[in-house]
């Protein structure tokens, strides 16, 4: 189906105030899927529909895929074991989780405003998180 005929569908069954959740495949391996959508078109994609609150976070890397089907994971009926790999070889988000933990701790011991340290740390992450994500995972609110 069409991303734009899906969310459309979406947006007018779904109550103001409502949740959509969801993902998208982006740099996924070869796949049965014909629409492989950037977090940007997601956004707007979103956005065009009359959605707010959006929060797009990056699935599985294109490299955890390729390794995965690489070395036959993507054949096996094991998922637990996929996710496992996916987060051991790019454990971004862990970094990133790590990265803002440090900087309110150090917000709160030197009394500094790091705003700006903390937009260009969240820039970073959406351009090699995002950018490099197999696939998107989306969440946003009805208006």
């Amino acid at each position: 189906m069409d991303p734009r005929a899906v969310m459309s569908e979406v947006s007018s069954v779904l109550k103001g105030g409502g949740v959509v959740y969801g993902s998208v495949s982006f740099l996924e391996p070869f796949h049965e899927s014909y629409f492989n959508m950037s977090f940007k078109a997601v956004a707007r994609l979103l956005t065009e529909n009359g959605f707010k609150k959006i929060t797009i976070e990056p699935g599985v890397t294109s490299h955890v895929l390729i390794l995965a089907r690489l070395i036959g994971l993507l054949e096996s009926d094991n998922e637990k074991l996929f996710s496992a790999v996916g987060r051991i070889v790019f454990p971004l988000r862990l970094l990133f989780k790590t990265a803002y933990f440090v900087l309110e701790l150090r917000k709160r011991l030197l009394g500094k405003d790091l705003h700006e340290f903390r937009k260009k740390v969240r820039e970073h992450y959406e351009n090699i998180a995002l950018n490099l994500a197999g696939h998107i995972l989306f969440s946003a609110e009805k208006i």
